[in-house]
């Protein structure tokens, strides 16, 4: 294997995109908000792995532990998160349990989950997933990859992805 590279042969297409969204609770009422950020495809599987490996209390726990890290400079005052950011801690752990429909015992179920949660979503691309999968299994090509989750998907009673395979433009 010489190597992979993406079909664009740059990175771009190797970004998540995240919503978190959470209401506070004020003197004139309920306020929604959402935020937007997005996270390189290799940090969002590492959280993701960790979060699922630890469960949502200990996530909970590690990230109420690097807000107080964070917090440890001489201009912040608060050493804690506030009842906000908690409520926000929370939901975003939350969000990241989501990344995967269950524990698994294997990497290779941890990571066709992930990419199928991700395909799913329609954020992830077949050859993005194939792209990761890759790196974290060994080489594999798109149309093997994506056989492998449609088969995964039907042996644990998900949905199928409805991805199909892509026929060549005309020129």
């Amino acid at each position: 294997m010489a190597g992979l590279t993406l079909p664009s042969g740059d990175d771009t297409q190797l970004w998540l995109r995240f919503q978190l969204n959470y209401t506070e609770q004020t003197e004139s009422g309920t306020k929604r908000y959402a935020e937007h950020f997005r996270l390189h495809l290799f940090s969002a599987w590492e959280i993701a792995d960790a979060v699922q490996k630890m469960g949502g209390h200990q996530a909970l726990e590690f990230a109420r532990f690097a807000v107080t890290i964070a917090r440890l400079t001489p201009t912040i005052e608060q050493p804690m998160p506030s009842p906000e950011e908690e409520q926000r801690l929370t939901q975003a752990i939350n969000g990241l349990m989501l990344m995967f429909t269950r524990q698994w015992d294997t990497l290779e179920d941890r990571v066709i989950d992930f990419t199928y949660q991700w395909m799913r979503r329609k954020a992830m691309t077949r050859e993005m997933a194939a792209f990761f999968a890759s790196k974290q299994l060994g080489f594999i090509t798109t149309d093997a990859w994506r056989k492998k989750v449609d088969r995964w998907a039907k042996s644990n009673g998900y949905p199928a992805l409805g991805q199909t395979k892509r026929r060549p433009r005309k020129s």
